[in-house]
């Protein structure tokens, strides 16, 4: 199996991210294929200078099917936001 991360800075509605999740790729999002989420749902906040409600999830991890996806989260606290201008994002993967 293949794990991969990207930061794409791009919105899932680009075609950067179609690209990488259509049929022709066998990769898949993570955060979308998982059953269960921790934390908040984006991983821009512009070390908190965005308001919460337009931060955007331009980060992600793809896997290809074999893999199990069990969890995905993306952790958020005012100490993540000094050290980065992206949350973490990570997943519990079973290969």
């Amino acid at each position: 199996g293949l794990v991969t991360g990207v930061q794409t800075c791009a919105l899932p509605i680009y075609e950067a991210y179609k690209t990488m999740v259509s049929n022709k790729f066998v990769l898949k999002d993570a955060y979308k294929i998982s059953p269960s989420h921790g934390g908040v749902d984006y991983s821009f906040n512009n070390y908190g200078r965005i308001p919460v409600e337009k931060r955007a999830k331009i980060d992600f991890i793809f896997v290809t099917p074999n893999i199990d996806v069990i969890r995905t989260g993306i952790p958020m606290d005012v100490q993540t936001h000094a050290l980065s201008d992206h949350n973490p994002h990570w997943a519990d993967l079973q290969f």
